[in-house]
């Protein structure tokens, strides 16, 4: 029994040439957020997935946006999420349009911990601590400002023309007739 735990142990090393076993790799999918386009005052929110693969149970501790408090990116994450091998769990990120217009990019740093298989420079290695690593998620929008309005009617009178003659009648007036002899009827003579 003793011979098989050595050759065991030597086989992992084998694999590691500096005495580690890499610890799970967590993963955001997808690991790139783009809310497209919103007006100032409007919240956008799209899902993005962590998942473990494995071995280990990862410890995520926190998910904050690396522009700070004043960010306009953030997360309905609470801390203290433990996720097990091939666990996933779901995030909601949401960008509060500022009114600034214009792009609006950053990251959402992922911070996690998991206690790596092995650690140390081979035999007798210190095993058994913990290791904290991080992830990005990149987060952009753009934020509309009054020129970017998609509307192409300035007017306000329902066509898109600038002209102020809302009828299909191709003169200025209302009466409906397109001749100038002020005559409505269409008797053909002049009532002399």
């Amino acid at each position: 029994m003793r011979r098989a735990s050595i050759l065991l142990f030597a086989l992992l090393l084998a694999g590691c040439p500096d005495g580690t076993v890499d610890l799970p790799l967590l993963s955001a999918t997808p690991s790139s957020i783009d809310f497209g386009d919103a007006s100032p005052g409007d919240s956008v929110s799209i899902d993005f997935a962590l998942t473990n693969p494995g071995p280990d149970t990862v410890l995520v501790s926190s998910i904050t946006a690396q522009d700070g408090d004043a960010s306009p990116f953030r997360t309905n994450f609470v801390p203290g999420l433990e996720l097990e091998a091939n666990q996933a769990h779901v995030v909601t990120a949401t960008f509060d349009a500022p009114s600034a217009p214009g792009v609006h990019d950053s990251a959402l740093e992922v911070t996690w911990e998991a206690q790596p298989l092995i650690t140390g420079g081979g035999p007798g290695g210190s095993g058994g601590e913990d290791a904290t690593r991080s992830l990005l998620v990149s987060v952009t929008a753009f934020v509309l400002g009054a020129d970017d309005d998609d509307s192409s009617d300035d007017d306000d009178s329902g066509d898109d023309d600038d002209s102020s003659d809302d009828d299909d009648s191709g003169d200025d007036d209302d009466s409906g007739d397109d001749d100038d002899s002020g005559d409505d009827d269409d008797s053909g003579d002049d009532d002399d």
